[in-house]
């Protein structure tokens, strides 16, 4: 028997130090809409070397609808030479098959489409057979020259980037056993980049500088249920993510 269970919870923090309350909000000038793809396919060539001609189905959560992309002109090295690692305020981000390049674009905007190249990262993170959890953008580079890119692999490292302020990614290790498949998320208001550990007992943040801190969790707007559910619950195998909402309330969610 297999029991699949999601608690979306409000943050409500305690320091450790100082026991001060942390209300963790984030807010952006201009909200990007979310798209989930649902296909993309290459439909032919384009008059431009560089690029190819793709066709994508895209689900717009926010107005919950289908959207139609035919013939949009897609760059051939993210098609063809870059995989996937995710995404982060509308923008994707790929990493080149051969040397860890990295970049980010708006390839799904429904408009003009941007490429930012990034510095490559260090082998051997950029071969296939290293996972990655998640990325995080602390602002669109549309938006904010001084942003920073932030990488979680599944182990205890974070990479991250600040393209104006070096020229290499940096090497963050967490030395936290309970952090190999944590989420990562950047707070814009708080400036701050979190983590959940331990459980969702902890919550782990670092600033621009990746010092640490640690803060105390605790859950909010838990659902009530008999105690055999519960007991049910505690028998499966459970993961936190960090997510936004498009408000900027960050949120833990159980499953």
């Amino acid at each position: 028997m297999s029991l699949l269970f999601n608690l979306i919870a409000n943050l409500s923090v305690e320091e450790e130090s100082d026991h001060k309350d942390a209300r963790f909000f984030s807010s952006s000038p201009k909200k990007q809409t979310p798209y989930m793809v649902l296909e993309g396919d290459k439909v032919g060539e384009s008059s431009e070397a560089e690029n190819i001609i793709m066709s994508f189905k895209l689900f717009d959560l926010s107005k919950e609808e289908i959207i139609q992309v035919i013939h949009k002109s897609f760059p051939k090295l993210l098609y063809e030479e870059s995989r996937v690692i995710g995404s982060s305020r509308g923008w994707i981000a790929f990493m080149s098959k051969h040397d860890g390049t990295v970049h980010l674009s708006d390839v799904f905007n429904l408009g003009s489409l941007r490429v930012i190249t990034l510095p490559p990262l260090p082998d051997p993170m950029y071969h296939p057979s290293t996972a990655i959890i998640n990325v995080s953008l602390s602002y669109p580079p549309d938006q904010e020259d001084d942003y920073a890119m932030y990488i979680k692999f599944l182990c205890s490292e974070i990479y991250y980037c600040r393209p104006n302020h070096h020229s290499q990614w940096v090497l963050c290790d967490i030395n936290e056993i309970h952090t190999t498949a944590s989420d990562i998320v950047y707070s814009p208001r708080n400036q701050m980049l979190f983590l959940v550990i331990m459980g969702a007992s902890f919550l782990l943040s670092f600033d621009l500088n990746m010092n640490r801190k640690y803060t105390r969790l605790h859950l909010r707007n838990i659902p009530k249920m008999p105690q055999s559910e519960w007991e049910l619950l505690a028998m499966c195998i459970k993961r936190e993510h960090l997510v936004e909402s498009p408000g900027g309330r960050i949120f833990v969610v159980k499953q």
